[in-house]
């Protein structure tokens, strides 16, 4: 199942998510799932994690919200 979330706690590169007022148990993230800020004067990209109360598009796999990933940000 592919739902909207919003990042409830963040405990390094684990996740817990609030899915209609529910908590998931921490789940990790795919890589492309961050923020990505752009320096154009040092040439750098820089790639962020989401951070708490970022809106976040999850995939669980079965029932409850025990096993998933961060699959992108919105």
């Amino acid at each position: 199942m592919i739902t909207e979330c919003k990042v409830s706690t963040v405990e390094g590169e684990l996740f817990r998510l609030d899915v209609g007022g529910s908590v998931s148990m921490p789940i990790g993230r795919l890589q492309t799932a961050c923020h990505w800020e752009i320096d154009f004067e040092s040439k750098q990209v820089i790639k962020k994690p989401p951070q708490v109360g970022d809106r976040v598009l999850a995939y669980f796999d079965g029932e409850g919200f025990s096993r998933g990933a961060i699959i992108g940000l919105l």
